[in-house]
């Protein structure tokens, strides 16, 4: 009998995203950020909390996404977004765990 081990082609990650502005805790505006890292799969229950309803914690925001395993992952991500209702530039860093 032969055992071939294939390595796994995606994994699962855990990221945090840091200094949010309130324009950025919605679904749409998480999963395009999550996206610039990998395939957003869903969030934490006190994030989709503060999306839904925006209560609870505003310091930070935990993704769950999935990456190519063949992929060296950053430590940080530094997102630039436009919001075009205010015209403010938006830097956030992401942390990745």
């Amino acid at each position: 009998m032969v055992l071939i081990k294939e390595s796994p082609g995606f994994i699962p990650l855990w990221i945090k995203f840091f200094n949010l502005l309130m324009e950025c805790w919605s679904h749409e505006a998480l999963n395009f950020i999550t996206s610039g890292v990998g395939k957003p799969l869903s969030l934490d229950k006190i994030t989709e909390d503060t999306c839904n309803r925006g209560v609870r914690r505003i310091g930070f925001a935990h993704s769950l996404i999935e990456v190519d395993a063949s992929c060296k992952l950053p430590k940080v991500v530094r997102v630039y977004i436009l919001v075009e209702k205010s015209g403010k530039l938006l830097i956030m860093d992401i942390r990745v765990e």
